[in-house]
């Protein structure tokens, strides 16, 4: 009796196995992944150096240009008067740049280039320089040959928004402009504008204007 018990318990293993296999089915499936390296960077707020009174009666020591600094941190505008007969006074305040970053990865950290293609600097003889930094220019519309602004930034003059180094300078070495964990973050950029030391007079009335590039990448 035994025997026959354990002959039929393994018959009936043996039929449901193969009526488990009878109806086993498979799908096939498809994987995906989509690449994006690329990013959104917009200037949300454009560099303004306000209204000045800048007054130069004749060509002055270029090493030592009039100059004006524009805070990051938002605070009230400084002239430097490099020579004694000229001058650059603040007559309404500036506004710093402002740039917003998104859609990129979640806390990656990002390097920035500031316009490296200009030739101006100010010099090792005054005690803000930007040593090393190029600068963009600034001209009016008919304006004479000598007749230019040129401005100086660098690190010192970056703050950033957001992020995890929220409040912090640009640290070029460290690229610390590092996202948040929606992949946005923002700088601020503020400035140092200089006029042509070596013009032969004092600006005209008018806009001056001019274009520098801001590069963010990975």
């Amino acid at each position: 009796m035994f025997k026959r018990n354990h002959i039929n318990v393994a018959i009936a293993a043996t039929a449901l196995l193969a009526s488990s296999a009878a109806f086993a089915e498979t799908v096939t499936s498809t994987a995906t992944v989509t690449v994006q390296n690329a990013f959104t960077l917009a200037e949300v707020v454009p560099l303004n150096f306000g209204s000045l009174r800048v007054t130069q009666p004749g060509a002055q020591a270029t090493a030592t240009p009039t100059f004006i600094t524009l805070p990051v941190d938002g605070s009230a505008m400084i002239a430097t008067d490099g020579n004694a007969s000229a001058s650059m006074t603040a007559i309404t305040q500036g506004t710093i740049a402002e740039y917003a970053i998104s859609n990129a990865a979640p806390f990656t950290n990002l390097s920035v280039t500031l316009d490296a293609s200009g030739t101006n600097e100010l010099t090792a003889t005054i005690a803000t320089s930007i040593a090393g930094v190029n600068g963009a220019t600034l001209v009016t519309a008919g304006g004479a040959a000598d007749e230019f602004f040129t401005i100086h930034a660098d690190v010192s003059d970056t703050l950033i928004v957001g992020g995890a180094n929220d409040g912090d300078p640009l640290v070029t070495a460290a690229n610390n402009l590092r996202t948040d964990g929606t992949g946005a973050v923002g700088l601020q950029l503020g400035a140092v504008l200089s006029y042509n030391a070596a013009a032969s007079g004092s600006p005209n009335d008018g806009l001056f204007q001019g274009s520098y590039t801001l590069e963010v990448t990975y």
